[in-house]
Parts: structure tokens; C-alpha cells; sequence
């Protein structure tokens, strides 16, 4: 670990700002000079610290404000962006600014930037973050095969984060290789207490394989308990739901992933899942949009809208089309009943949905056709070493706790483009996203303009 600096010579920028005013004020000099030379030195300060105040007001606009009835204001927080990382701010605010832009905004520049902090920051570990961060920006222009070399490279340099193992682990489901995601969810176990981001894509993997006992005890937990602020959980505990012949629960769940926030590294759009829940809610197309729903389970679980009713009932019995290492889904019993949608629809056949009386595949069919879990002890147990204070995941996005506005009182020019290896910043030691890497409360950017105090 780098050695810290002395505050005091962190901080030098501000002391010989304080030294010169006591020198302004004691000085035998005509008041009127004494303001000059204030106000001057004020100016020089502003201008010297401009980067650094342009990425402030960015995050201001960016959050906007609540209380004042202040809505964010995109366009303007871009343009404050864009100065700042014109006006040579910090390379670790920089990969912050380039990452914002890959989740709300202009993905082709904020790989440029990304890719300016990765070529000046060698060997270091603001590198190997910046790069996590850019394999969003792979992801979005849909080179899903560089994000995850990107990715399987830092991992190989033995860097590891959270943020790592749930941008890889999503990558890797969505290109359906199944037991290559399953070993990056174990590996993400040794680093810690498991994200909701981590546990969500385990219940993904549960999913895809046609695990539904296990998807349902992990989702019961993640949703209902720990409540995770992506919609990707809930359109995942959706299919649970329906899997199981529960579509008022279904319907809850898609409810409540509309209410988390989407930005454009979501793995999932709103529209989806509007019309899921549109679908669902009319009586007279519920029963066709659950069996879609079901059908489609690997093409809903990875983001996609769920096949038509004609074809999903031809789908229904043919096996996802996954990669060579991935492990045969598991196979269960087509419906053979039916439960009621509503109190409402006791009467009428036509609004029931379809439901599996069985609970699925025994403990022993499941050893044999999906033993990927199985080697591990507790895995039929939501892992209850959770990481709660953590709530996102894959394709999240910044709020408004995220924007941070106490003053930066440290020397700009510690963290130069030339710094050397030992004044880095580790943009997401604590955090969980996938192809997300943002801001969160333990970030605390703002306080401490040296990066060397974070490590």
C-alpha cells in the first residue's frame, strides 16, 4: 500500500492561501490594496482549482434538487463535465466523469476518457478500475466479447473488486456461458460479503439452468429482505412468480422494478417490462403473456421482451441455445393445472394461468443434471453473508446521494497526469456494479482531494 502523505503537505495549496492573507493583513498598507490583492489572489485560486469547481457544479446539475423542486439537468451537467476534463482535472475524477457518461450519456466520450486515464495510469490500480469501468463502454456499443477480454485480463493481473466479478459474471450469463459465470460467482465469494449485483446474477444463473427451487428461495430473500435498487432483481423474481403460477406476485415485482432507476447500462429497458405488466394486468391476454413469459425464460433473464404466444408455445420445449461449456437446463414437467388470477376470476378458465403442481426436480435429479451448486455445501441457502449497504448492481446508475458537495481543500497537483503508481484511486472498493461503476456514500469523492488517503 502506498504510504500516506502528511495532511499538512497535502494540503499546501490551501496553507500558503491562508500564509499570504495573514501577510495581505498585517502589511502597513492602504485598505483599499488589501482588497486588491485579496480578491486577486481569489481569482488565481478559483482559476488554479477551475477544473475541480466545473466538476462540482456538474454533479449539482447532474442530482438536480428535490426540496427546491430542481429536476436534473443533463444538458448542463454534461457541458460542466466536458470543462472540467477539458481543463485537466484529476485522472481519478476524470474516470469518473468519462464512466457518467458511458451510463447516462455520450458512451463515445466517455470512452475516450477512460481510455486517456488508462494510458497515462499504468501498472496502477486506477488503471485496472478505469479499466472495469470501459468494458461498460464495450458492452453498450455491443462488443460483448471485449468487454469480457478486458475484464478476464485485470482479473488475470490478480486486481479483483466487486465491480469485476458483477460486470463479468453479467457479461458472461448474457452470452449464455453458464459454467464460466458460475466460477466467477464463486470466485466472488473469497472477496467478501456477497452484493446484491453478485447474488442477483447467481439467481440469473438459477434461472437460465432451470433451477427454479433454488431461484425462488434466493429471489424470496433478495427482493422481500434485502430490496436491491436495480429492476433487473425483480423482473428476475417476476419469473419466479410465474414460474410457480403466482402472477399477482409477478405482477408485484415488475412493479416494483419500474420503481428503481434506470440508466443506459440497465440490463433491462422500462419499456420491457411496461408491457410485460400491460400483458399480465388484461384478463384477456393474461394466460398467453405468463406461458410467453415462461417460455422465454434465458431471453427475459438476460433483458429481452419475451416471445409471442404462438411462439412461445413452441419454444416452451426446446432448449436454450447456450455455449458448448454450459450445463443442460434442467428438465421439468410441462403444467398440468391451473390456479385462479384473482378472487374476481373464480368462474372463468380463460384468466387462469398456468402453475406447476410439483415443486420441481428433486434434490438427486438436480445433483445429476445441474450440479454446478451442488459441490458447495450451503448453496441451497441464499448465502446470508450479504453485503446491504451496497443496494446496485449491473447497469445502475448515481443518485442524488451520490453527488457530494464539501469543499476540496487538498493540492490539485498532487494527482497530476504523471503521477507515479503510488497516488492512486480506487474508484469502487466498495461498491457493486456491473456494467456500472458509479458513485456511492462510502465514496465520500469529496472530501479528500488526495487520492493516496483513500487507499
Amino acid at each position: 500500500m502506498p504510504e500516506k502523505k502528511n495532511p499538512r503537505k497535502q494540503n499546501l495549496g490551501l496553507w500558503l492561501a491562508v500564509l499570504i492573507v495573514v501577510i495581505v493583513v498585517v502589511l502597513p498598507i492602504p485598505v483599499w490594496a488589501r482588497a486588491v490583492i485579496i480578491i486577486v489572489l481569489a481569482a488565481a485560486f478559483a482559476f488554479w482549482r477551475r477544473s475541480i469547481i466545473y466538476f462540482l457544479i456538474g454533479n449539482r446539475k447532474m442530482a438536480g434538487d428535490e426540496k427546491k423542486g430542481k429536476t436534473p439537468d443533463l444538458e448542463s451537467a454534461w457541458n460542466w463535465y466536458r470543462k472540467a476534463w477539458d481543463a485537466h482535472i484529476r485522472l481519478d475524477y476524470g474516470a469518473i466523469i468519462g464512466s457518467t457518461f458511458i451510463q447516462r450519456g455520450d458512451v463515445e466520450y466517455g470512452k475516450k476518457i477512460l481510455e486517456t486515464v488508462i494510458s497515462r495510469m499504468p501498472g496502477t490500480d486506477l488503471e485496472k478500475s478505469t479499466k472495469v469501468a470501459l468494458s461498460m463502454a464495450l458492452w453498450r456499443l455491443d462488443d460483448l466479447q471485449g468487454a469480457i477480454d478486458v475484464l478476464e485480463e485485470v482479473r488475470a493481473s490478480g486486481y479483483s473488486d466487486k465491480n469485476l466479478y458483477v460486470n463479468l459474471g453479467t457479461y458472461l450469463l448474457e452470452k449464455g456461458e453458464y459454467r464460466r459465470a458460475k466460477k466467477i460467482n464463486d470466485e466472488a465469494k473469497k472477496i467478501g460479503p456477497e452484493s446484491p449485483g453478485i447474488t442477483d446474477n447467481r439467481g440469473w444463473y438459477y434461472i437460465a439452468t432451470g433451477d427454479w427451487n433454488n431461484a425462488r428461495k434466493l429471489y424470496d430473500e433478495l427482493t422481500d429482505e434485502r430490496r436491491p435498487r436495480f429492476p433487473e432483481a425483480y423482473v428476475h423474481g417476476a419469473q419466479v412468480k410465474l414460474h410457480f403460477g403466482d402472477v399477482e406476485g409477478a405482477i408485484e415485482q415488475l412493479e416494483r422494478a419500474l420503481a428503481q432507476k434506470f440508466v443506459l447500462t440497465t440490463g433491462v429497458s422500462r419499456e420491457v417490462i411496461e408491457q410485460m405488466l400491460e400483458d399480465l394486468r388484461n384478463p384477456q391476454t393474461r394466460k398467453s403473456a405468463a406461458a410467453a413469459i415462461d417460455a422465454s425464460a434465458v431471453i427475459v433473464a438476460a433483458g429481452g421482451a419475451p416471445l409471442g404466444a404462438s411462439d412461445a408455445m413452441g419454444a416452451a420445449s426446446v432448449a436454450p441455445v447456450v455455449s458448448a461449456d454450459a450445463p443442460e437446463p434442467v428438465a421439468e414437467k410441462p403444467p398440468v393445472a391451473l390456479v385462479e388470477a384473482s378472487e374476481d376470476e373464480e368462474a372463468d378458465d380463460d384468466l387462469a394461468v398456468p402453475a406447476v403442481v410439483d415443486d420441481g426436480p428433486t434434490d438427486e435429479e438436480m445433483g445429476l443434471v445441474c450440479d454446478d451448486y451442488a459441490e458447495d455445501e450451503d448453496e441451497d441457502e441464499p448465502d446470508t453473508s450479504v453485503d446491504d449497504d451496497d443496494e446496485r448492481e449491473p447497469n445502475t446508475e448515481l443518485d442524488e446521494s451520490d453527488y457530494l458537495y464539501e469543499d476540496i481543500d487538498s493540492d490539485d497537483e498532487d494527482a497530476d497526469e504523471d503521477e507515479s503508481e503510488d497516488s492512486f484511486y480506487d474508484l469502487d472498493d466498495d461498491d457493486d456494479r456491473d456494467p456500472n461503476i458509479e458513485l456511492d456514500d462510502d465514496d465520500d469523492l469529496y472530501e479528500d482531494d488526495d487520492p493516496e488517503e483513500k487507499t
